[in-house]
């Protein structure tokens, strides 16, 4: 097998092509296999006359298209809606262009002067993890990946107040958004409210939930009656949620603040006026005006 050189952290070492099997283990126990996982075998000593099998890189080349068949082979079994995987999908093949891929990034790698990524570095931008390898045989390997869970959201409307319980898992830094916007518009999130005051949920726990109450009155007036609330959870990783948001009871006028018997055993109720205020001279007849009651409460029997 050819020896070039693999520049690694501004150090030059030869290496040697292997082919191992990456092994993606999911929450439901579900597994999907990788047949084209490259380690980049190297030498423990650069003396030493083999390769050592055990002491190597998986790789993957440095651009959208390779990351895209990356995440394809990972996610080919799993059941996610076509545009849920498409953001998904999208999100996690941006990340070439993260600023932080540059010289002496611990995931950046060059091979004959091209640049790739460590697999299992670039993967955690998928909320994935590496566990281990394992030795299967002489001439196999395997690396193993854990996926953690897809997020979770309720959110429920009720006396003009949105409430959002939600719950998202990770194995780095990452930033938790979520929004309002108008039911069916995801994928498309470039009109939304922000339901956290317009910052992001920074966490780097391997899960993070908490709940949040805003007033709807606001998003009702923008998107109508039913709004869809979206979770991203850092990743790309998303849950929408369809919520019909009920008309808001106007403030009555008048309320009610003591009720009486009276020796003629007939209940009065004392109201007490509470609306906006107004000039009695724009709702009374001028011929009546040396009768009009002043007071802002009122007895009725």
């Amino acid at each position: 097998m050819p020896i070039y050189q693999l520049w690694m952290l501004r150090l030059c070492v030869p290496w040697e092509l292997a082919r191992w099997t990456g092994i993606i283990i999911f929450p439901d126990g579900a597994t999907t296999k990788v047949g084209n996982y490259d380690v980049f075998n190297v030498k423990r000593k650069a003396d030493d006359p083999n390769f050592d099998k055990e002491n190597g890189f998986g790789l993957v080349f440095k651009s959208q298209a390779a990351l895209g068949d990356l995440f394809d082979a990972i996610m080919a079994n799993q059941s996610v809606g076509d545009n849920q995987r498409a953001y998904y999908r999208n999100n996690f093949i941006q990340s070439v262009n993260d600023p932080d891929f540059k010289d002496g990034n611990q995931f950046l790698y060059t091979v004959a002067m091209s640049p790739f990524l460590r697999t299992s570095g670039i993967v955690q931008r998928m909320g994935i993890k590496f566990t281990e390898t394992r030795k299967i045989s002489e001439d196999e390997r395997q690396a193993m990946y854990e996926v953690t869970p897809w997020p979770t959201l309720r959110a429920t409307a009720a006396n003009g107040k949105l409430k959002v319980d939600y719950k998202g898992y990770g194995v780095a830094e990452r930033n938790i958004r979520i929004v309002a916007t108008a039911k069916g518009a995801f994928p498309d999130l470039k009109n939304v409210i922000s339901l956290t005051g317009g910052k992001l949920i920074n966490t780097s726990a391997e899960a993070h939930s908490g709940t949040l109450q805003v007033d709807y009155a606001e998003l009702a007036e923008a998107y109508g009656d039913e709004i869809d609330v979206v979770m991203d959870d850092g990743y790309g990783r998303t849950v929408v949620q369809t919520v019909s948001l009920p008309k808001i009871p106007k403030a009555m006028d008048y309320i009610p603040t003591k009720l009486t018997l009276t020796d003629s055993n007939q209940l009065w109720l004392k109201w007490k006026y509470v609306g906006e205020d107004f000039k009695a001279g724009d709702y009374i007849d001028a011929s009546e005006q040396g009768n009009q009651h002043r007071s802002c409460e009122m007895d009725r029997p």
